[in-house]
């Protein structure tokens, strides 16, 4: 299992400022708004792969794989803003897959 925590800037971080355009309306160029409740990222990987060998000729590989990732870190954007930044928990993600290859030797007398 893997697992990958959060940055410091994730956590904590705040930067950014409002400008104010005409009386009473701001407008922010940049902001980026700090999680500090952010989860590690946690993931989790497995391969296996047979091999069998026919005659001297002939290879046949069957290989298996998958992933899994939880609590993906994102950075979510809100237009409201020309760019507001936060980080958040995001959705989990899965991944497999099956991979099949031969390989032969042909020889000419």
């Amino acid at each position: 299992m893997g697992i990958v925590a959060p940055t410091p800037i994730e956590r904590y971080v705040n930067f950014g400022s409002f400008v104010e355009t005409a009386p009473n309306q701001f407008v922010s160029f940049f902001f980026r708004v700090p999680n500090p409740d952010l989860k590690p990222q946690t993931i989790d990987t497995g391969e296996a792969s047979v091999i069998h060998q026919f005659g001297e000729a002939l290879q046949a590989t069957v290989a298996g794989y998958y992933s899994r990732a939880e609590r993906l870190i994102l950075t979510h954007l809100w237009p409201m803003i020309d760019r507001l930044e936060a980080a958040a928990e995001g959705a989990d993600a899965f991944g497999s897959g099956v991979t099949l290859a031969s390989q032969g030797l042909v020889t000419t007398i």
